[in-house]
């Protein structure tokens, strides 16, 4: 999952991490055929969350905090993995989630 996490003004990538079906992000999630990176930002930001995190190419998740996922804490996975074309663009630029 490629998560991104809002500070004061602007969006930080956090990295890749490994997601499970319980999910990392558990505020709001999403799936669209035109999803892009800047999408889910805003869709997260839209509702207040301060955290997303984009996955599979056109998911996109929300929350304010990280939970462990598959019974493991936040586990960084290869950053290689995370290089999924979204169905808009390219994932890469912001968070990872993986996260």
């Amino acid at each position: 999952m490629n998560v991104s996490q809002k500070t004061t003004a602007t969006w930080t990538n956090k990295g890749c991490y490994v997601d499970a079906s319980d999910r990392m992000l558990r505020g709001y999630s999403v799936a669209s055929s035109s999803m892009t990176t800047e999408r889910c930002l805003s869709i997260c930001l839209e509702r207040g969350f301060t955290m997303a995190g984009t996955q599979n190419g056109d998911e996109c998740f929300c929350g304010n905090q990280l939970f462990a996922s598959g019974g493991v804490g936040a586990l960084a996975a290869n950053q290689g993995d995370c290089a999924t074309k979204c169905k808009g663009e390219f994932c890469l630029e912001r968070d990872k989630s993986p996260l």
